[in-house]
């Protein structure tokens, strides 16, 4: 089993956060913060008023709900325990907004871009994907399965997949995620949905419009 703690199913929390600037490697990698890496809020399918960045205290709770491994968690099969995103203000930088509910008792979906130094590579994670389509953590059934048509990003690799969490109580949760990666930064763009998610096979337009810009900020 693998360890790690945090409530099932959390709906992020929307917070302003600072940043700082960062330097270069010889590589193109960045060697200092990537604080100063920020989306801008018109990308966001949502009104710009409505996105801000989350503070250093929220981190771990966030990345913990974007990459599936929230603090505490067991694994069955351990081996399929997702990639975590570290929860440093240095290495981390997340962004978050809510948008419209599309019924008048749904919740509002909430759309994510994180901007990441990983030491894993979106290799390693598609073949994750792929292997553990079917696993559970505690008591939650996760059901994991690759997008198609996710587009391309200059010097990058890129990865769409959505991942349904399904509890014995409660609505499930769909986040699709859409991942691009240049060296060690990783970017994220994602949508989380409560209830019934109606996903196709590809991405949205939308969705897509939030991958390029984060891309193009981070991987810069």
């Amino acid at each position: 089993m693998t360890k790690v703690t945090r409530n099932v199913g959390a709906t992020a929390v929307l917070l302003a956060v600072v940043v700082t600037a960062s330097a270069c490697s010889g590589d193109g990698d960045p060697v200092g913060s990537l604080a100063d890496r920020s989306v801008a809020p018109a990308a966001f399918p949502v009104h710009p008023s409505a996105v801000t960045r989350v503070p250093p205290a929220q981190l771990p709770a966030i990345v913990g709900d974007i990459s599936g491994n929230p603090v505490g968690a067991e694994f069955d099969p351990a081996d399929c325990a997702p990639q975590p995103i570290s929860p440093t203000p240095a290495r981390t930088v997340v962004q978050t907004a809510f948008g419209s509910a599309t019924t008048p008792d749904g919740l509002p979906p909430a759309y994510t871009t994180v901007i990441t130094r990983m030491g894993d590579s979106l290799d390693d994670l598609g073949e994750l994907v792929r292997r553990c389509g079917d696993y559970r953590r505690g008591e939650v059934r996760i059901v994991q399965r690759i997008l198609d048509g996710v587009p391309s990003v200059s010097g990058a690799k890129t990865l769409g997949y959505t991942r349904t969490e399904t509890a014995a109580a409660g609505d499930p949760v769909t986040t699709v995620l859409l991942v691009a990666q240049r060296r060690k930064i990783r970017v994220y763009a994602t949508e989380r949905i409560t209830g019934k998610a109606a996903t196709g096979d590809r991405p949205t337009a939308e969705l897509v419009k939030l991958l390029q810009a984060v891309a193009a900020e981070g991987l810069r």
